[in-house]
């Protein structure tokens, strides 16, 4: 007898909607809601500049949705990079999150630290050395 390989944990696909700007959607598909991250420019929220196609960008925007955080996305075109984030990140680089108090967070594992440290309904960061060790080694060794 032949077996199907078993169905992957559906814990999370859920939450994977909300992850998509309305405009990737389908039309008609979720057109009521509004994603956790907006575009809409506000003077209290945080403001993280970033890079669509980027993979360091995708994972903080990725943990600062997860963590139900609004955010003013701010998407950066390289050949024109905004004055304003070069004021705060003159590297020059993404993604860059600046809090509602002024503090600058410049590399995407500080930002997903941050996010997961605000809320993780999964408790994320409560995973132990383990996963400590496999994001090291994702961000070290298989990454080159």
């Amino acid at each position: 007898m032949i077996s199907s390989p078993q169905q992957p944990s559906r814990q999370l696909l859920p939450a994977l909607p909300d992850l998509l700007h309305p405009c990737s959607r389908p039309a008609g598909e979720g057109a009521e809601r509004l994603p956790v991250t907006s575009k809409r420019k506000s003077n209290h929220l945080p403001i993280l500049y970033s890079f669509r196609r980027c993979p360091y960008a995708i994972r903080a925007r990725l943990a600062i949705t997860y963590a139900g955080i609004p955010v003013e996305i701010r998407e950066v075109q390289f050949k024109y990079k905004p004055e304003g984030m070069l004021a705060i990140s003159p590297k020059g680089t993404v993604p860059v999150l600046q809090l509602s108090d002024g503090k600058v967070i410049e590399e995407s594992l500080d930002i997903m630290h941050w996010a997961l440290a605000q809320n993780s309904p999964d408790n994320w960061l409560d995973a132990g050395k383990y996963s400590e060790r496999l994001i090291q080694w994702i961000d070290g060794y298989f990454k080159y």
